[in-house]
C-alpha cells in the first residue's frame, strides 16, 4: 500500500510540475551576447566586459515573456532579443523582439499558416504585417488602436535600428541572422 501511494503522489507532481513547465514556456531562448567586446569598447577589461554581459543577459532572462504571455504562436529557432515599450499616436504599447536565421518569406508563410487557424487574424500586403481586427485598416488606425501586430523584417546590417538591435550579439551568430519578427501589443 505504500509503495502504491508513492507511486500515485510521484506520478501527481510529476504531471504538476510537467503542466506548470508547459504553461509557463518561454517564448525562446535568450539570444547570445558576445564574448568579445565590440570595436566601440576598445580598450575595455575583460573582466568589466563579462560583467556587462552578466547584467546584460540577465535582465533579458528576466524579461523574457512566455508563450502564454504573448498569445501567439513563434516560429521554430527564433532567439528572444528584448522587450520594450513605446507610445505611438497617443496609444502606449508594448512589443517583443525575435531574431531568427531562417527568411522573411519562410517566417511570413508560418505565420500564414498558424494564424489562419487563430480567429481575427490577416495579412495587410500594403503595411506588410499581420494584424488582429475585424475588416481592412489604415496605417493611422493600426497604429493608434490597441491591436496586436506582428511585423516581419529582412535584416540589413547597415540599418542603424539593426545595429543598435544586434549591438551586443554575438558576431557569429549575427553574421547569420536573416529575420526581425516584432510583435506589438498594448499593455494594461
Amino acid at each position: 500500500m505504500k509503495v502504491k501511494t508513492q507511486f500515485i503522489l510521484t506520478a501527481i507532481f510529476s504531471f504538476i510540475f510537467y503542466a506548470g513547465v508547459q504553461a509557463g514556456q518561454p517564448i525562446a531562448p535568450v539570444i547570445k551576447i558576445s564574448d568579445v567586446p565590440p570595436a566601440i569598447f576598445e580598450g575595455i577589461e575583460q573582466g568589466d566586459w563579462d560583467l556587462m554581459i552578466e547584467e546584460i543577459t540577465g535582465r533579458l532572462n528576466n524579461e523574457i515573456l512566455t508563450l502564454e504571455e504573448v498569445g501567439i504562436p513563434v516560429p521554430p529557432d527564433v532567439f528572444f532579443s528584448g522587450i520594450g515599450r513605446m507610445r505611438l499616436n497617443g496609444q502606449e504599447k508594448s512589443f517583443v523582439n525575435l531574431l531568427t536565421e531562417d527568411l522573411p518569406k519562410n517566417v511570413r508563410e508560418f505565420y500564414q499558416s498558424s494564424l489562419h487557424e487563430m480567429p481575427g487574424w490577416q495579412w495587410s500586403e500594403e503595411f506588410k504585417m499581420f494584424y488582429k481586427a475585424e475588416g481592412s485598416m489604415d496605417i493611422e488606425q493600426l497604429l493608434s488602436s490597441p491591436i496586436p501586430v506582428i511585423e516581419v523584417k529582412k535584416i540589413f546590417p547597415d540599418d542603424p535600428f539593426v545595429e543598435l538591435l544586434l549591438f551586443f550579439i554575438d558576431a557569429e551568430l549575427k553574421s547569420r541572422l536573416n529575420t526581425l519578427i516584432q510583435v506589438t501589443y498594448s499593455f494594461n
